[in-house]
């Protein structure tokens, strides 16, 4: 499969949580993160709700009240997902083409920050956490926000995921439960 021929240490993320809520921000702020890159398409909302939520807003000023920048960062092309990132406020990057490291390297250059000062944020191993690593960015991994409503291409990936997954238990046995805990499937 084509997870042999990737480099396992680009997978490992910095962190693995269940949900973008759960993510201890203040602890980030701390340690130098000055900046967050969010996936959007089942890291922040489901492919078939692209409603801004009471929690969206509360999270994105925590960030701003933090002094932390944002950005949204997303392979999808479609104008629900920049209405989305509209109403949150946050600028979003589209068409991204993750894992390419161009889309990376837009965001960085927009938040005016380097990659080890910017976590990026999603809940896919093969394109949030390898395109992110491919730079130099720290990771955080969540669970995916409703997998019944992915694309066809999306569940090919979470295969070769599942794969890269089994490689870095392999590697760090630590990552096994949190792994195995919020990546189902």
């Amino acid at each position: 499969m084509i997870s042999r021929l990737l480099p396992t240490h680009k997978f490992i993320p910095h962190a693995v949580v269940k949900t973008v809520q759960a993510i201890d921000f203040d602890a980030l702020k701390k340690a130098g993160i000055q900046g967050v890159v969010f996936d959007v398409d089942n890291t922040l909302i489901p492919y078939d709700d692209r409603a801004v939520k009471p929690w969206h807003e509360q999270l994105f000023k925590t960030l701003n009240d933090l002094g932390m920048v944002t950005m949204m960062l997303t392979n999808n092309h479609h104008r629900d997902v920049k209405t989305f990132a509209e109403g949150c406020g946050v600028p979003v990057i589209m068409a991204a083409n993750k894992p390419l490291k161009r889309g990376y390297k837009k965001a960085l250059k927009a938040l005016g920050l380097p990659a080890f000062k910017t976590m990026m944020v999603g809940d896919q191993f093969m394109t949030d956490l390898y395109g992110a690593s491919k730079v130099g960015m720290p990771t955080i991994l969540v669970n995916p926000i409703k997998r019944k409503s992915e694309k066809w291409y999306t569940k090919i990936l979470r295969k070769l995921e599942s794969d890269m997954k089994q490689k870095v238990i392999a590697k760090h046995p630590e990552l096994r439960v949190p792994l195995e805990e919020i990546h189902r499937g």
